[in-house]
């Protein structure tokens, strides 16, 4: 099991220092303090418009300071970000509402491939390793995606309303320290295969791995591996006999 003291942002700017430099290694990383400006006031001017215009125009401004935006994709109002050139959006992407992009370290980045849906409120943290999305997965509302060592989704994956895919944990091993200031704890990458559907409120911990064609039961929480094909429910999840898929 990995254990790695990463910091958060709060600890990042409570560091010695001028604060605007501060805020730009926290935000932008080691990108000049233009690059930061313009995502600012980029933001500042259509982050919150509504519509296809503000679609368009957040299309339009946001690519340049991205690793990659492909075409005809849709990023809807209030959009929040870090490190967006370790970030990739590819052709046909529909953003929701109030999504975030947080990628905490250089030693992360974040894919989404082509055709991918992610619905209002989805928040993918990634401290560390690649959290990458395959091509027209769809992913519901008030979820959230971790990844520290590594997160694939697969190709045309479902995943429901307010589920958990698990990328990290914090130690518990000092009694006197709170758990947020520990460091933290990850077992291994997470894997999704494709053509998975996964249900709503679901928990995932981290270092599991679900085989292509698998079904995860709403209010399931999963701590080990799921075969190929299966169909698992529950708390822990199980398999369910002779539910079987191909």
């Amino acid at each position: 099991m990995m254990e790695k003291d990463i910091g958060s942002v709060q600890r990042q700017l409570a560091k010695p220092g001028n604060a605007l430099t501060k805020y730009k290694e926290a935000m932008v990383g080691d990108r000049g303090l233009l690059y930061m400006v313009y995502l600012e006031l980029s933001v500042l001017l259509i982050g919150s418009l509504q519509g296809s215009l503000g679609a368009a125009a957040r299309n339009l401004l946001l690519r340049p300071a991205f690793r990659h935006i492909g075409r005809k994709v849709k990023i809807s109002r209030d959009f929040s970000f870090r490190l967006p050139y370790r970030i990739e959006i590819h052709d046909g992407c529909c953003i929701g509402n109030e999504v975030t992009l947080n990628v905490k370290s250089e030693e992360g980045e974040i894919i989404l491939g082509a055709g991918t849906c992610i619905g209002d409120k989805v928040i993918f943290s990634c401290p560390g390793g690649r959290l990458e999305v395959g091509q027209g997965t769809t992913i519901g509302r008030h979820s959230r995606l971790g990844s520290l060592m590594g997160l694939s989704v697969g190709k045309n994956c479902v995943i429901g309303e307010g589920s958990y895919i698990v990328g990290a944990g914090h130690a518990i091993s000092a009694l006197d320290i709170p758990i947020i200031n520990q460091p933290i704890t990850c077992k291994g990458e997470n894997r999704v295969g494709d053509n998975v559907v996964i249900g709503d409120r679901v928990t995932i911990l981290d270092g599991v791995v679900i085989g292509n064609n698998a079904v995860v039961e709403s209010d399931s929480v999963v701590i080990r591996d799921v075969e190929a094909g299966c169909c698992v429910a529950g708390i822990p999840a199980a398999v369910k006999p002779g539910a079987k898929f191909s």
